[in-house]
């Protein structure tokens, strides 16, 4: 079964249906204050409104205040909630929907990784496993790769994200196994604008449609 796909950084409407046209398993709505992707309530209550019953959305938090992230889930129909900072454990139990948890490979600045996962296991549904937003590193998708394939024996399902493009996705699926695949820059025609015809081609990598076609145009 290939992954699924999680579109995020979703800011309207337009690209939310667009999204679930293309294969979406879930649409990403940035709550982090920090984002030049963030929605407000107006705006997420709308894109819930038009994908309702169609497509989860998952709310996507740094560091928000606990208050905050619980006034918000209770708003808007929040399916999962995401949290990229340095939440605690005891953060993540608190939350009313199921969590993903991200963790960043920062191979400049190596994490106890086992650690983590075992502080944070009985509290979470996923992790998320992505590239740190501030780092310059042109091999950091190979050596995430690498460092992923030597563990993924002993992981749960997770997420991955990090950069990754309709023609660089290929490579996490020929080495990796992950639940679901994570996009944001990669598919957008400018930030917070959603290409339709590269979330298509990104979608039609995970999902295998392109080699299927090959596939039936070989066999005859």
């Amino acid at each position: 079964m290939p992954p699924k796909i999680k579109i995020c950084g979703t800011t309207n409407v337009e690209d939310a249906t667009a999204s679930i046209s293309s294969g979406a398993s879930y649409i990403g709505l940035i709550f982090a204050a920090s984002s030049s992707r963030r929605v407000d309530l107006k705006n997420a209550k709308e894109i819930a409104a038009a994908v309702a019953g169609k497509c989860p959305l998952v709310g996507i938090f740094q560091n928000n205040p606990l208050h905050d992230v619980l006034q918000i889930t209770a708003q808007v129909p929040l399916e999962l909630v995401q949290l990229h900072g340095n939440e605690s454990a005891e953060y993540c139990a608190q939350m009313t929907v199921p969590v993903i948890k991200v963790f960043s490979l920062d191979f400049n600045e190596p994490i106890n990784l086992k650690q983590l996962l075992q502080d944070y296991c009985k509290h979470v549904a996923f992790f998320m496993f992505d590239k740190p937003k501030a780092l310059i590193d042109p091999n950091w998708l190979s050596r995430a790769i690498n460092s992923l394939a030597t563990i993924e024996k002993d992981l749960p399902p997770y997420f991955f994200a990090g950069g990754l493009t309709p023609t660089n996705v290929n490579k996490v699926l020929n080495a990796l196994q992950p639940y679901c695949l994570d996009v944001v820059s990669g598919i957008e025609s400018r930030i917070g604008c959603k290409d339709p015809q590269l979330m298509k081609e990104f979608c039609d990598a995970v999902l295998g449609a392109n080699r299927n076609v090959v596939t039936t145009e070989q066999g005859g």
